[in-house]
């Protein structure tokens, strides 16, 4: 009785599991890519071995980001949905090949994003 007890609870969180974890839309190109949590959009755009902070200029807003790399801007729009910007951050990091900037978007609403940009996919 123990042991079918057990095994009830196990497969009662695995189905609990699997519910919270369904696919999230996200979406990449050769200049980023994009991924979504609940409350989260989280934007990756790969950079340079030697890239610095300082070559990099990240703008957000409430409805628009503008992400810039050694004076080319490689992401700017009209963001699908309204992010909190107090909540946003940015930052530049790993090394070689996996340098990376990492865009941390706070959402206003835990909504699904079909889309990063509006007028995109």
């Amino acid at each position: 009785l123990k042991n079918m007890l057990m095994q009830q609870q196990a497969q009662a969180a695995a189905q609990a599991a699997g519910r919270e974890k369904k696919k999230l839309p996200e979406g990449s190109n050769e200049k980023y890519k994009w991924t979504q949590s609940e409350d989260e959009v989280e934007i990756t755009v790969p950079v340079h071995p030697g890239c610095s902070g300082k070559d990099v200029v990240v703008k957000m807003k409430s409805k628009t980001i503008s992400v810039e790399v050694k004076g080319e801007v490689v992401l700017e729009g009209s963001l699908s949905n309204v992010i909190h910007t107090d909540g946003s951050t940015w930052s530049l990091s790993g090394d070689g090949g996996e340098r990376a900037v990492s865009v941390v978007l706070e959402k206003a609403r835990e909504v699904t994003w079909s889309s990063l940009l509006k007028d995109s996919s």
